[in-house]
């Protein structure tokens, strides 16, 4: 039988409880890789006694902040294949943007750094200091730097790279000024801003129609600048605004809903168009405005447009009656005299029509004697019209014609009796 000397059996324990933490420990340095961080200037000399800052996967890691020797590099342990982004901090050299490094191994990583300049920008316009204009830093179409001026029409841009720059100044109400800015240092420059003005066409239509029919008389109005106007035939109107800001219209008109739209004006002309609707209507309608206490008649219903309402609830004082077919009609019974409410409903919509009940024998629908238009010519008389309206001649009559006829003939006899003799 084989025995083992204390020594050894002590031996053999501490291996074994080593042993998985010595693996364990070998894996963890697997999953980690030391990059060196090496800052060097625009030149490509080294900047050493520079605070870096060091973040991994979004900012789910670090940060883990070193500083460069005199060599300018720093050494950092980070998760392997991790994506990087390292800041720096330092009176005098600056990034614009962290250094983004991904997929992290053990190397080293350049990270250039510039000289710092900074900017302090005056706005004015013809009556003085321009508060809160924006102003943005470019390189290239890339913005780098935005602030806004103060009461005074000053700001003043963070630490900066050196170097060339775009410089945009906006405010609403002046045109766009663009230019460039050098930052060779700590500098200053002074903008001026120039207020403009654009035109507005605004065309309102009622689009419920399958074409879109422009709508006249409706008012277009701006609170935000006091304006207001009303669209012509052709549903338009126009006027001018300043440039480089968003308004509201608003439009307006009898039966129809007021609508709000946002547009925005930048320093060309721009169209916009806006589409209303008829406010939502019930109109109701009785075939006859009499009728016999026990008889009926037709009701039709109409929404705004004029179309049929269907499924519309009927009600006669007060009673439900029925409700209309797909052409928005029903039949209903007037079963008491005098006036009688016929009242529909449908959506929360209501309107009303009184008819008048009245007893058997009196005339439910009396007609007025018809009056002759004055524009229809009367017939030309006829032959027989004519014959018809002269005065017939009988025996008796004295008047002119008869008396001279008489007088003749008496003269005939006495040259008769002349003559024989």
């Amino acid at each position: 039988m084989l025995r083992l000397s204390a020594g050894v059996v002590t031996t053999l324990l501490v291996v074994s409880v080593l042993a998985p933490g010595a693996i364990g420990g070998a894996t963890a340095q697997d999953d980690t890789v030391t990059v060196t961080v090496a800052v060097v200037d625009s030149n490509g000399d080294s900047v050493g006694d520079v605070d870096i800052s060091v973040t991994w996967n979004g900012g789910e890691g670090g940060p883990i902040n070193e500083t460069t020797a005199g060599n300018g590099k720093a050494f950092v342990d980070v998760p392997r294949g991790a994506d990087l982004e390292i800041e720096i901090d330092d009176d005098e050299y600056v990034r614009n943007s962290p250094f983004v490094k991904f997929n992290a191994a053990e190397e080293e990583i350049r990270v250039p750094v510039s000289l710092s300049g900074q900017a302090t920008l005056t706005v004015e316009s013809e009556d003085g200091p321009v508060s809160n204009a924006d102003l943005t830093l470019l390189k290239g179409s890339n913005s780098v730097e935005s602030v806004s001026t103060n009461e005074s029409g000053e700001a003043t841009t963070r630490r900066l790279e050196r170097g060339n720059y775009g410089l945009r100044v906006e405010k609403p109400g002046f045109l766009t000024n663009n230019s460039e800015i050098a930052l060779t240092g700590v500098v200053e420059k002074r903008v001026t801003l120039e207020r403009g003005t654009v035109s507005v066409d605004f065309s309102v239509v009622d689009n419920n129609f399958d074409e879109a029919r422009p709508v006249e008389n409706a008012t277009v109005s701006i609170p935000q600048i006091g304006y207001s106007s009303r669209t012509f035939d052709n549903g338009e109107t126009s006027t001018s605004v300043r440039v480089n800001r968003e308004y509201t219209a608003e439009v307006s008109k009898d039966e129809y809903e007021t609508v709000s739209q946002r547009f925005t004006v930048e320093e060309e002309p721009v169209s916009v168009d806006i589409a209303i609707s008829r406010a939502d209507t019930l109109n109701v309608r009785s075939a006859n405005n009499r009728v016999v206490v026990g008889e009926s008649t037709r009701i039709t219903v109409t929404d705004e447009y004029g179309d049929p309402v269907p499924n519309a609830a009927v009600r006669v004082g007060g009673q439900s009656a029925s409700r209309t077919n797909d052409d928005g009609e029903t039949d209903v019974t007037i079963n008491a005299t005098g006036n009688v409410t016929v009242t529909v409903s449908d959506a929360g919509l209501s309107a009303s029509v009184t008819v008048e009940g009245v007893e058997t024998g009196s005339d439910p629908t009396p007609t007025a004697t018809p009056t002759p238009d004055s524009s229809t010519p009367s017939p030309e008389p006829t032959e027989t019209d004519e014959m018809t309206t002269e005065p017939e001649e009988t025996a008796g009559d004295s008047g002119p014609g008869f008396g001279i006829a008489v007088t003749l003939a008496a003269l005939a006899g006495v040259l008769a009796l002349a003559r024989h003799r």
